[in-house]
């Protein structure tokens, strides 16, 4: 059985920037909705909602976090650590188009890793 369990709302500044929700399975946080509004980008605002929807599913004892991307976000998550897995293709028959999608991944070790280096360096 898949659960949603957790949805958040990011704001900068007091507005409405961004979102992300995780989904739990087994031993994997889903990381879904990640989207950040256009007029915020490039601030840190998705990085900081994938860490936090990644962080939340691991106080739930899951050991690895996975997401989807394009190709233009998928830079923003190896940032993070997270690794390709594979492409997927998907397909829509009803409008004849084909997408590339990026499916990453990230263990619990490796976040709990970051956020001790980003204290270590302070």
């Amino acid at each position: 059985m898949v659960v949603r369990i957790w949805k958040a709302i990011g704001k900068y500044d007091g507005q409405l920037a961004a979102t992300s929700s995780i989904y739990l399975h087994k031993n994997i946080v889903g990381i879904y909705d990640v989207i950040t509004l256009p007029a915020f980008r490039g601030k840190g605002i998705a990085q900081a909602m994938t860490l936090a929807a990644a962080k939340r599913g691991f106080e739930f004892g899951k050991d690895y976090a996975v997401l989807s991307a394009t190709d233009n976000a998928k830079f923003v998550y190896e940032k993070l650590g997270f690794q390709a897995l594979k492409m997927l293709s998907v397909y829509n028959l009803k409008w004849l188009w084909t997408k590339e999608i990026n499916f990453l991944t990230i263990p619990r070790t490796v976040i709990a890793r970051s956020k001790a280096t980003r204290k270590s360096k302070k």
